[in-house]
Order: structure tokens, then C-alpha cells, then sequence
């Protein structure tokens, strides 16, 4: 909102005065700017360590995957083996051994597509926080870009009154014409000249 006061020490001050409002102006929007960015940029960076994490989890969860599948699959030979030679026990062993990897490995995979699923926000502190700002920032915007119409108007008015002041043909044109006026002093001071 225009502050009245400001207008008329403009008008009093001039061009000064305005530009100094106007910087005023600019001051106050860039540092709404700088807060909001400020804050969105907590936000974010919340985000991003969450899902940092999330994302090494799945990683590491990924990499253990991987290493039960390879245990499983080295015991295709002791298999084979055990059931060439017919060794129940060792055939009893291994499948305990390999139903326990493939227990492990399905909580594993289960893990991994729960993670991979997991939507994932900020801090609900650090929203409200940047949320609250944006809106100070979008109120602020308004603000100022009326207060610089208004003032961009008041600018205009007293350029136009500046032209006006530096308009002689205007001036003169309303007058007795120069010329007419100082033909009629030179003859004043001819006559008065003659008397003497």
C-alpha cells in the first residue's frame, strides 16, 4: 500500500525522494525473495537427505540381493553332488541353508519394493515455514508492483509539469509578442532620449 507520507515528501523533495522510495521498494521485495528462497531451500534439502537415504538403503539392500543369489547359486554343485552320491544329510543340510537364503532374500526384495514405493516429502515444520513466506512473498509482490504503478504514475505527472515549466512557446504565446513589446521599449527609450 502507497504510503501517503512518502507521496508527499516526494512532492515536496522530488526526484530524490521517489528513488529513494522506489530502492525502499526493491529492498523490502528482494529480502521476501531471499527469505522464501531461504526456506524453500531448507525444505528441499530435507527432501533430498531423505531420500539420499532411502536411496543407499536400497543400494545396500540391492547389494545383499545380489550376494544371496550368488550363495544360492554356489550350492548347485554341493547339490548336485549330495543327490549323485545320495547323501540325505548333506541333501538336508543344503535345502535348510538354501530355504533360509531364499527367507532372507524375499524379506530382502520385499524391502527394496516397499522402499522403492515409499513417497517421500519434507518436513512438515519446515513446509509450513516456507509455505507461510511464500505467501508473504506473493503479498509482497502485489504490494510492490502497485506501489511502483502508483508511483511510476506520480512520476509521470510531474514529468509532464517539468515539460510544461520548459515550454516557453506556451509561456509566450499567451503574452504580447516579444518582439511587438521590445520595439515599443526601444521607442520609449528613443523618445525619452529625445527630450533631453
Amino acid at each position: 500500500m502507497i504510503d501517503r507520507k512518502k507521496l508527499d515528501q516526494m512532492e515536496d523533495c522530488g526526484a530524490v525522494a521517489a528513488m529513494k522510495y522506489r530502492d525502499e521498494l526493491g529492498a523490502g521485495f528482494q529480502a521476501a525473495v531471499n527469505d522464501t528462497v531461504k526456506a524453500l531451500n531448507a525444505y528441499f534439502d530435507d527432501v533430498k537427505g531423505k531420500r539420499r537415504a532411502i536411496s543407499e538403503r536400497v543400494d545396500a539392500l540391492q547389494e545383499e540381493h545380489a550376494d544371496l543369489e550368488a550363495e544360492i547359486s554356489a550350492f548347485g554343485p554341493k547339490l548336485a553332488q549330495a543327490t549323485i552320491s545320495g547323501d540325505g544329510a548333506a541333501l538336508e543340510s543344503i535345502q535348510r541353508e538354501i530355504a533360509d537364503l531364499e527367507d532372507n532374500k524375499a524379506a530382502v526384495s520385499a524391502q527394496i519394493d516397499l522402499l522403492s514405493k515409499v513417497q517421500i516429502t519434507g518436513d512438515a515444520d519446515l513446509y509450513s515455514e516456507a509455505n507461510k513466506l511464500a505467501d508473504k512473498l506473493e503479498t509482497v509482490n502485489r504490494e510492490t508492483l502497485a506501489d511502483l504503478a502508483a508511483l511510476g504514475s506520480f512520476a509521470e505527472k510531474q514529468a509532464a509539469l517539468w515539460h510544461e515549466v520548459a515550454n516557453f512557446s506556451e509561456i509566450s504565446g499567451n503574452t504580447v509578442p516579444v518582439r511587438s513589446v521590445l520595439v515599443m521599449v526601444k521607442d520609449m527609450r528613443k523618445d525619452f532620449s529625445a527630450e533631453d
